[in-house]
């Protein structure tokens, strides 16, 4: 599956220092998957004391990431 990031998520990942290496380990193996806004998907998965949360929308064989952040409890 090709992925793909928007702009944006690619900003926030320089901002707020989120490693490519904790996307794909996030997409690989998701602690959580739930349906977002319209044909958004939320997946998420926890790192040491951090939930990091990756919003993207799935189509036939690519993703797109629309924005990642920490998802603060």
């Amino acid at each position: 599956m090709r992925i793909f990031f928007t702009t944006h998520a690619n900003r926030r990942l320089v901002r707020r220092k989120i490693s490519l290496k904790e996307v794909y380990r996030t997409l690989k193996s998701p602690d959580y998957i739930k349906p977002g806004y319209e044909d958004r998907i939320l997946i998420g998965k926890k790192f040491g004391g951090n939930t990091i949360e990756i919003v993207c929308i799935k189509k036939l064989d690519k993703i797109i990431i629309i924005t990642i952040y920490f998802k603060w409890k």
